[in-house]
């Protein structure tokens, strides 16, 4: 097997490889979910991909097998390609120097990193770096594509639409007046900071289309939902999230194995 050799995030430059060991690893964990989706780091790293992150890489010859990054205080988002799998104490390693020593404002005191219920083994190795379980968080939801797929009948006077020619404005508007009434599943004061700027670079950059960027739209032309599906051809797999005023669902779509 290949030298493995760990290095930091160089900006830019290692989004394809990012985007590639994304595709990967969904095609590596399957039937368990892989953290991250091609989509995922597309809306991740929209008003980032200049920068250089706070982000750990892990490759070999092939390419990128384990990636570590924290988005938010305290907050990692951990993979790795299942055939090495020991690379998350090392990831988790890193985290913990990367709060506690180089960057403390990177956390709060702990560190968060999800897990799939049914990913026993990787359960059991981070419990075993003394890692405990906390509140669930979120569901996942999942269905194979290859069938006829019928569509929900919309309340009256509504209809769907997508962002093909969309108002940057109107649709940055959108998602924030979903992700700042958040009171009613228990987050008070949730801000979004998604602008028409915002919207600008998530259009420009890598696999958004905006044909799969889905609204609903009132009979007077207020948008009141959205959802974006991200379709990854390279691993054959769909992911998507949709947000509204009252309600939020997140589906993870996949082709039949």
């Amino acid at each position: 097997m290949p030298n493995i050799t760990s290095r930091a995030h160089a900006g830019r430059a290692d989004l394809p490889a990012l985007l590639d060991f994304a595709s990967r690893a969904l095609v590596a964990r399957f039937p368990l979910d892989a953290e991250w989706h091609p989509g995922d780091l597309a809306w991740q790293l929209k008003d980032a991909r200049d920068t250089k992150l706070d982000m750990r890489l892990w490759e070999n010859s092939e390419g990128l097998v384990a990636a570590a990054l924290f988005v938010g205080p305290g907050q990692l988002w951990l993979e790795c390609l299942p055939e090495h799998e020991p690379l998350v104490a090392e990831g988790l390693a890193w985290a913990e120097a990367a709060m506690l020593v180089e960057r403390p404002q990177l956390g709060h005191g702990s560190i968060a990193v999800k897990l799939a219920e049914g990913d026993a083994r990787r359960i059991a190795r981070v419990e075993a770096l003394g890692f405990r379980r906390a509140t669930p968080e979120g569901a996942r939801f999942r269905r194979a594509l290859d069938g006829e797929i019928e569509p929900p009948a919309l309340p009256k006077g509504m209809r769907t639409r997508d962002c093909v020619d969309i108002d940057p404005e109107a649709r940055a508007a959108c998602h924030r007046n979903a992700w700042n009434h958040l009171d009613h599943i228990g987050i008070e004061n949730a801000r979004s900071s998604f602008t028409a700027r915002s919207y600008g670079r998530l259009a420009a950059g890598p696999i958004y289309d905006p044909a799969l960027d889905i609204l609903i739209e009132t009979a007077d032309g207020r948008l009141v939902a959205n959802c974006i599906c991200w379709a990854d051809e390279a691993s054959g797999s769909a992911r998507s999230s949709r947000w509204g005023r009252t309600r939020i669902f997140a589906a993870w779509a996949w082709p039949a194995q």
